[in-house]
């Protein structure tokens, strides 16, 4: 049991750290309930294609609406590293439920709860301690997508699992 506590806590510490720098150009989010709901729309594209990049080892995919400092910081081999850490530690993921936005003045922050397979690790881990899947403990993820404009375009400035 240990080791599955200290799996767990682990892929929680796991976090993408693709914040960019601001731009100056950048204009504030607006408060009107159309512009919320697009401006969800487009998170909601963005978080599934970098999820789909992610998870079909699509680099190309992940990073293409990352600003310009975002793609510059995740490499293709720090995309490597970061999937198989992912992949290894949180397993496949299934699916997400909106939890909701945090206005930041600049860009919002997009958070969902993720839910995951278990990875062949972690059931490894279940079978060297003669346990079952039913043993398993609950292990929710929080996807968060933090997303602006630059030059009037919506780009990604950080995405992360928690």
């Amino acid at each position: 049991m240990k080791k599955i506590f200290f799996l767990f806590s682990a892929a929680a510490a796991l976090v993408f750290f693709l914040n960019a720098c601001t731009t100056a150009g950048m204009e504030a989010a607006s408060g009107s309930s159309a512009m919320q709901a697009d401006e969800l729309k487009t998170a909601e594209l963005f978080a599934t294609q970098m999820l789909d990049g992610l998870f079909d080892d699509n680099y190309g995919k992940f990073i293409k609406e990352l600003t310009p400092e975002g793609r510059a910081k995740v490499t293709e081999p720090v995309f490597n590293t970061i999937r198989g850490e992912v992949l290894k530690r949180m397993g496949t993921y299934k699916s997400r439920v909106y939890l909701g936005c945090l206005d930041r003045g600049i860009f919002n922050i997009y958070l969902w709860k993720g839910s995951f397979e278990p990875s062949e690790q972690v059931l490894e881990s279940l079978k060297m301690q003669k346990k079952s899947e039913k043993d398993l403990p609950k292990f929710d993820v929080l996807i968060r997508l933090e997303m602006g404009r630059v030059d009037g375009k919506w780009k990604v400035f950080g995405f992360y699992l928690q």
